[in-house]
């Protein structure tokens, strides 16, 4: 057998058709280190995509990815948040729903501990993601391999690659390379990026735990609220109690500026004697403390207290409010989602008002730029009463020559309008409905 790295293989156009082979090769992306799963269920067929590559088509969808969100375009509607959507970003436990079809992203971090990727064919551009402590690698045969390659090449009990002490090491009893170096009885130990050669069939082996980043701290509070330390999800059960919950969001809408004591108090215990308010808080602080594992994460001044801004990571409170201010309307709508839902604290409920108003204006105005049905539709979902929506929504129908739908859309605006207002919708809404009727006759 040659030596591996005189001549790398060359990957043509073919790819296996199977549950990880998660990537058009015509058009991969690039290899990103991601805990991340999508989940395809067809009828009664389920297939798994792990999120390995900034491009990853799933038809009728593809999904990108982009600063550590997973942007997804569909070429026909679906369903997210209930609406119905051609674009968005689509978060962790968050479903996709079409006809026949339905996808959903889950966080494997703890499960995952690296991945395998192939570079020859019959293999070209699959990708194994790596559980467990011991995984075995061969050709099938009376040993169940966790990683099965049908090859010629491979022999039935190839390789075994275990975890000693969280280094993984290769064992092998096929012909194998690593770095083009033969492996040895003794094994080898696997490094981030090692090149690795079964016989005939080259790999890269990937580690995907990561350097901890300076920002630990993610934070949703747009259409739920989650909380994510180095990648791990906070359970409900972690939070003991729905102030310590309701605290961490407090602290977080404030993303690293002090909060005044006074206020807090006010906030959470309004008509509790002071002593044990201010004790309540002090229970709340080590209590989130304790949850976030970091004891300086929460930090306490005379006065005041905050998340500290070295723990920080992302908010999607914070990209909404500078989307906002930035005026950058497309942006502000697709990130939108009811904030803080649950909560019902004063300052919860006033954010939720200020941001939908902003959100909703910002859009109605982008719409005078522009003729949109996606965009009419979410702002629609954001206010089902919103009259000017309704009417950016028939007018974008019409520009199509969809009348119907845009009868159909002005008789369920129609009567939701009516249950919440009392009254039946006037004006040019009204009138562009009964051109659309005229249409169709």
């Amino acid at each position: 057998m040659t030596n591996p790295w005189e001549n790398l293989l060359a990957a043509d156009n073919h790819l296996e058709e199977d549950p990880t082979a998660s990537v058009d090769v015509a058009e991969e992306g690039v290899f990103l280190k991601s805990n991340l799963e999508i989940t395809l269920r067809n009828g009664e067929e389920v297939r798994h995509f792990p999120v390995y590559r900034t491009i990853i088509n799933v038809n009728p969808l593809r999904f990108s990815v982009l600063n550590g969100q997973v942007h997804f375009q569909s070429s026909q509607p679906v369903e997210h948040r209930r609406e119905m959507v051609i674009s968005g970003v689509l978060n962790v436990g968050e479903t996709l729903s079409w006809d026949g079809g339905q996808v959903s992203l889950h966080d494997r971090s703890g499960q995952v501990k690296a991945s395998l990727e192939c570079f020859t064919d019959p293999f070209y551009l699959r990708i194994w993601a790596l559980t467990g402590e011991e995984l075995r690698i061969g050709r099938p045969g009376k040993r169940k391999n966790e990683v099965e390659l049908s090859h010629p090449t491979v022999s039935r009990e190839h390789a075994i690659l275990r975890w000693e002490g969280g280094t993984p090491r290769l064992l092998c009893q096929g012909p194998s390379w690593v770095e083009g170096n033969p492996v040895g009885p003794e094994g080898v130990v696997l490094k981030d990026g090692a090149l690795l050669q079964l016989s005939d069939l080259l790999f890269q082996f990937r580690m995907l735990s990561e350097p901890q980043p300076a920002g630990r701290l993610q934070v949703t509070s747009l259409g739920s609220f989650q909380v994510r330390v180095d990648g791990e999800l906070i359970t409900e059960k972690a939070w003991r109690t729905q102030s310590v919950r309701w605290m961490m969001a407090r602290l977080a809408l404030a993303w690293g500026r002090p909060v005044s004591v006074e206020m807090l108090l006010e906030e959470f215990w309004p008509e509790m004697l002071e002593d044990k308010s201010r004790n309540n808080l002090n229970y709340s602080i080590s209590t989130l403390r304790q949850v976030l594992r970091a004891p300086d994460s929460v930090l306490r001044a005379t006065g005041s207290v905050q998340l500290a801004p070295g723990f920080l990571g992302s908010h999607d409170v914070v990209e909404l409010q500078r989307a906002l201010k930035a005026e950058d309307w497309a942006r502000a709508v697709e990130l939108y989602g009811v904030y803080l839902p649950g909560c019902y604290a004063n300052w919860a409920l006033e954010l939720r008002s200020q941001l939908e108003q902003q959100t909703l204006e910002g859009g109605l105005r982008l719409l005078e730029q522009r003729s949109d049905v996606a965009l009419a539709s979410k702002l629609l979902a954001i206010d089902p009463t919103s009259q000017p929506a309704c009417l950016a929504l028939l007018r974008a129908h019409l520009e199509r020559n969809n009348p119907a739908e845009a009868v159909r859309a002005f008789e369920r605006f129609r009567d939701h309008y009516v249950a919440e207002v009392g009254l039946p919708p006037v004006g040019e809404l009204v009138t562009v409905y009964e051109q659309a009727r005229n249409a169709l006759e």
